[in-house]
């Protein structure tokens, strides 16, 4: 399976602003962590409670797995968020959860990806992770 960052450097080589789109309207927006694996994702979690910052706990994560794009920052429109586990990180309440991706953002426009799970990091309303 093509990661989902993986999938987002391919297009928007191939398709450039000609593939852009405007996220569905019943997909939700959002900005943050993405892994491919529930497992990558509590990884993350462990190093960074383990006194990482983020980009070092990612790059972990990613040569850990042999995959440079198994996790990272990415802007997504999905829906379907599930819970997956609830964790403590850095003193923080945080919820885990599986979401469908359905397009990424880079900054100037939206791309289509096929529906593709990813594991995110979920504050409580009013923190920022």
């Amino acid at each position: 399976m093509i990661s989902l960052l993986r999938s987002l450097f391919v297009l928007l080589l191939i398709a450039g602003p000609a593939g852009a789109l405007e996220p569905q309207a019943n997909s939700d927006v959002g900005q943050g962590l993405a892994c491919n694996t529930p497992q990558q994702l509590e990884r993350y979690v462990a190093l960074r409670n383990g006194g990482r910052d983020a980009r070092g706990a990612v790059e972990i994560v990613n040569a850990e797995v042999h995959d440079p794009t198994a996790c990272g920052i990415v802007v997504v429109a999905f829906t379907n968020s599930e819970p997956v586990a609830e964790k403590t990180m850095q003193g923080r309440h945080v919820k885990m959860v599986k979401i469908t991706v359905h397009a990424i953002s880079n900054g100037a426009t939206w791309q289509p990806v096929p529906d593709t799970d990813q594991y995110a990091i979920v504050a409580d309303k009013g923190e920022e992770i």
